[in-house]
């Protein structure tokens, strides 16, 4: 019996060996494209006005996200601090550009520009935003957005948006959002900036 009981032991000894320990936990996937979710956020930021000066008219949106980690780090500074998650979400989608589509859901016209149409306003000044108002005569400006920290639920996220609509024409801030009956609004303005 003592026998058996020695062997049964050495036994599972060598299968405890042999069994490979488990994966190391992955890290959480990059999120390689723009959200429909975050989409619906953007769009509600521009209707609802929470930067920027054009009420009415078309709205020019630059074609690719802009991380904005260091208007982020200036906003967890602050008094407010929201959720851990939302951090890690926005820092997570924020590693670098993203290509925006055509998927926002505004009730006025919209339309995408590139980085280098935009790159250029910034540039030359004044003479450019000339150019750019001839050019899109129903917008006062171009609506720069980061890529949005989304919760699990869905139902908050960190976003940076910005506003520029001139040399010294320019609005912006990290806004916590959180969706509320289906809609998203302005938690907390994390932080605001003008110039």
């Amino acid at each position: 019996m003592l026998r058996l009981l020695l062997f049964t032991l050495i036994l599972c000894m060598l299968v405890a060996c042999t069994v490979p320990p488990p994966p190391p936990p992955q890290p959480t996937p990059l999120v390689d494209t723009v959200d429909p979710e975050e989409y619906a956020l953007f769009s509600a930021m521009i209707e609802q006005n929470v930067v920027g000066y054009q009420q009415e008219g078309s709205v020019v949106i630059l074609g690719q996200t802009t991380p904005d980690i260091d208007s982020l780090e200036l906003a967890l500074e602050g008094p407010l601090k929201p959720p851990k998650e939302l951090e890690e979400a926005y820092r997570l989608r924020n590693g670098q550009p993203y290509k925006l589509e055509a998927n926002f859901t505004l009730k006025r016209g919209h339309q995408l520009i590139a980085r280098s149409e935009y790159d250029e306003l910034l540039r030359s000044g004044n003479a450019s935003w000339e150019d750019f108002h001839a050019k899109h005569p129903q917008a006062r400006g171009v609506y720069v957005l980061s890529r949005a920290g989304l919760s699990p639920a869905r139902d908050e996220a960190l976003v940076s948006i910005g506003y520029y609509c001139g040399s010294l024409c320019a609005e912006g801030g990290v806004f916590w959002m959180v969706k509320e009956d289906g809609v998203w609004k302005v938690k907390e303005e994390l932080v605001v900036w003008m110039a």
